[in-house]
């Protein structure tokens, strides 16, 4: 689910950069991604211990509210060198290494 989610995610992403109708991507975007943090979070449970269940939910929380707080910070920087027309394609490329990574290590 995580997998198809994300795919979806990076799908939505290039659209919204390339073909017109932003409304229909943003909300194709909403719903893909919409569920990821639980999606990733049991995925994450399911293939971890007991004893070190809470130092990795500890860990996701943390990674999540960084990434939140830096997407924020580098889309500002976007924005400013290069306009808005650059977040697709930025988003895009972390949301395929993202990808890499579910497959990689959750899947």
């Amino acid at each position: 689910m995580a997998i198809g989610s994300l795919i979806l995610f990076v799908i939505s992403t290039v659209l919204l950069g390339t073909v017109g109708l932003p409304l229909v991507w943003i909300a194709l975007w909403g719903l893909s991604f919409g569920g990821a943090a639980t999606l990733l979070q049991t995925a994450l449970g399911q293939r971890v211990t007991n004893d070190a269940l809470d130092i990795v939910m500890s860990l996701n929380a943390t990674v999540w509210n960084v990434s939140i707080a830096l997407a924020g910070a580098l889309g500002g920087l976007l924005v400013q060198a290069g306009g808005a027309i650059l977040l697709p394609w930025v988003t895009a490329v972390a949301a395929g290494l993202a990808l890499l990574v579910v497959i990689r290590y959750l899947h």
